[in-house]
């Protein structure tokens, strides 16, 4: 049988990329059916439940794995609680259905106007210039924000960009 990767080498979620993964069970050693064909190589192992608290992928954290003698690398020193995961229901690094994301998670940004950098080198002229860099940025900004408004469609489960009517 050809060896593969089990493990993510990571306790970050796949998807998130973010420390947003939590166990949901108590700790256990892992079962013939959480693992099979490969559970002769990870019997002892001791894991848990786990789930991206963002997007809702699901895990099996490997919380201890010190029974393994050819590594030291899954032994869990007690400053966390896990020490990797694997995706739960595919005993692997690549998931299957059951265990894809709920959500999909989109970045956003905030941007808010600085105040002035009336505190920096520069002169007064300096400064006006990027006063009214400043007020022509808000005054743009206004006007996209006024071209249309995002709303959640609840059909759909998708945000879509609803126009005024004329």
């Amino acid at each position: 049988m050809m060896k593969m990767s089990r493990n993510l080498c990571s306790t970050h979620c796949y998807y998130c990329d973010d420390d947003t993964v939590s166990v949901r069970s108590e700790n256990r050693k892992i079962s013939k059916e959480e693992s099979e064909p490969f559970f002769k190589e990870f019997d002892g192992m001791i894991v848990a439940d786990a789930e991206c608290d963002v997007c809702g992928a699901q895990y099996l954290a490997w919380v201890d794995f010190s029974s393994n003698k050819q590594t030291d690398y899954w032994k869990n020193d007690g400053t966390r609680p896990f020490v990797d995961l694997s995706f739960r229901a595919a005993f692997n690094d690549e998931p299957c259905p059951e265990d894809c994301p709920i959500w999909n998670i989109e970045n956003t940004y905030k941007r808010t106007i600085r105040d002035a950098p009336d505190n920096t080198y520069g002169t007064d002229e300096s400064r006006n210039r990027w006063k009214k860099r400043a007020t022509a940025a808000l005054v743009e900004a206004q006007e996209v924000e006024d071209q249309s408004q995002e709303q959640f469609c609840q059909k759909c489960f998708e945000t879509q960009t609803l126009k005024e009517k004329d």
